[in-house]
């Protein structure tokens, strides 16, 4: 029998035996009937893999189990069993899913387990596979503060929120916009609470009361949660308003329609961005419902067909007024080794660009930016010795090189610094040069020791901000704050290289007297425009 055939068969196996166990008064019972034996031998090992081995088994159990409670058991078993090493780690995940889907209940209990599995993947993960683990961090979090924010655990959603943050930053997450959105929305709930309190304690606080029913209205676009808010014995436009709204919109009257579309225009004046398209976007709605019952070509008519379109203008302009994020450039795609290459041998590879020991090697970028800018790198460098890898970053008037020290390595390299060099080989520091004419181990931006080892995969992240005649550098090395400068423009001058070579005014790449891979190098402009050389 072949392996896939033999886990199929102990699947059904153990299921049989489960059916079988079914008069057993407790899903405990059940589960100590078919499994109690085996879960006995493998928690008193000192082996893991057998554990894991049966949490899958336990899971593969669970999803075909009927009885919620034995679900929720072998869920449970399956998670206590499957954290017992790493490679259970998926099996855990699985199991805590399917946990929160049989029983709601415990969702956050589960949600909150399952990041704590994803922080421990991201903790761990190297390279390309630590970015993955970001973006599995990001997404575990934002349900938690979602659960967190139903329970009204404002300070819980705040951390959750904070983390993502945090993660979606340093892996460059597509999702950090939607996280930075939840954050937002985890302060308007904190706005809610001393609100809710406030009524609690006396019920006749109409101000606290208005204040928030208009919350719900405006801000989170929830007529339902702000009817449950209404005093139903007052005759107040605002409590009359906020039950129609709450009502399915095809049971709006015809005349309702027009009220709930003027009523919805006149709240978007008080409403900032966000609320004011919501509430202009209800106020079309009723409009357009309006036209629909209203089939007489009268006054009426034709003013709502009138308001009607102001109010799509006015969301034109908003959503052509709204950021759009700026779009990432390639820099690895517009250089060309044969034509570049200012010193050092460079060859194109399938994963990007690779160059041989020498005295920095030196690769030109044809692109210069020209305004703001965000620039991210990601290389490897397998050997060598010498001052590390080098990235040239354009300043506005400005321009200096990024140096990341890598310190000493075993390999080959038949390069070394002469004797009279102020830089032996393996020079284990960090920084820019030339700053103030200092070069990258003698001014404020040099970092000793570096954090740069052979053999290991970085991405470095780089944002270039202009402010008049001064500018701003920060540099982050896998997520982490590394360097930071700011100054004159001036301040930054590219030095030549040690093969008398002088970098040209744009973008650069390269490397000293070491094997290195560069997978990445992408620009992002904030303001301004990348001027192709």
């Amino acid at each position: 029998m072949t392996r896939p055939a033999l886990a199929a068969f102990l699947v059904w196996a153990a299921f049989a035996a489960l059916a079988s166990a079914a008069h057993a008064a407790t899903a405990e019972e059940q589960f100590k009937s078919v499994y109690g034996k085996e879960y006995r031998a493998v928690t008193g090992s000192w082996e893991t893999s057998d554990d894991v081995a049966l949490a899958d088994q336990l899971l593969a159990a669970a999803r075909t189990a009927d009885n919620s409670d034995l679900k929720a058991l072998l869920c449970v078993k399956a998670y206590g069993l499957a954290m017992k090493d790493a490679s259970g780690w998926p099996t855990a995940v699985a199991a805590m899913d399917l946990l929160a889907a049989t029983v709601p209940a415990r969702k956050a209990e589960c949600l909150d387990k399952v990041v704590t599995i994803r922080q421990n993947v991201f903790n761990t993960a190297k390279g390309a596979a630590w970015n993955e683990a970001g973006e599995a961090l990001v997404a575990a979090l934002v349900p938690l503060a979602e659960t967190k924010i139903e329970a009204e655990d404002v300070v819980g959603a705040r951390g959750c929120c904070a983390r993502a943050k945090e993660v979606a930053e340093k892996v460059r997450s597509a999702r950090l916009a939607d996280v930075e959105a939840l954050a937002a929305l985890v302060e308007v709930h904190a706005r809610l609470l001393p609100l809710k309190r406030a009524i609690k304690m006396n019920p006749a606080n109409r101000g606290a009361r208005a204040m928030l029913m208009k919350i719900y209205l405006i801000e989170l676009d929830d007529p339902e949660s702000a009817a449950k808010f209404v005093e139903r014995d007052r005759d107040d436009n605002l409590d009359k308003f906020i039950l129609v709204a709450a009502m399915n919109v095809s049971n709006v009257p015809e005349r309702g329609c027009i009220q709930l579309g003027d009523w919805y225009r006149g709240l978007a004046d008080e409403a900032g961005p966000a609320g004011k398209a919501a509430m202009l976007r209800r106020a079309q709605t009723y409009y357009r419902r309006f036209l629909d019952l209203h089939t007489a070509q009268d006054l009426v008519q034709n003013k709502t067909e009138f308001v009607l379109q102001q109010v799509e203008t006015a969301l034109e302009e908003l959503a052509s007024t709204a950021p759009t994020e700026a779009e990432w450039v390639n820099l690895l795609k517009a250089a060309n080794p044969a034509r570049h290459s200012l010193a050092g041998k460079w060859s194109a590879k399938a994963n990007g660009l690779a160059v041989a020991p020498f005295p920095d090697a030196y690769l030109a970028i044809p692109a210069l930016p020209e305004g703001n800018y965000e620039l991210q790198a990601a290389f490897t460098r397998a050997r060598g010795t010498g001052r590390g890898v080098i990235i040239a970053l354009p300043v506005g008037s400005g321009m200096a090189l990024l140096r990341l020290g890598c310190g000493s390595s075993s390999g080959d390299s038949s390069y070394s610094y002469s004797s009279h060099s102020p830089y032996p080989d393996g020079y284990d520091g960090s920084g820019l040069e030339l700053v103030k004419g200092c070069e990258s181990h003698t001014n404020s931006t040099t970092r000793t020791p570096s954090k740069v080892a052979p053999g290991q995969h970085y991405v470095v992240d780089i944002a270039v901000t202009l402010e008049g005649s001064n500018a701003q550098v920060t540099i982050k090395l896998n997520g982490d704050d590394y360097i930071r400068w700011e100054g004159p423009q001036s301040a930054l001058t590219c030095p030549t290289l040690r093969n008398r070579k002088r970098p040209p005014r744009a973008f650069g790449l390269g490397a000293d007297t070491s094997t290195v891979v560069f997978d990445a190098l992408r620009v992002r402009m904030i303001t301004g425009q990348l001027k192709k050389l």
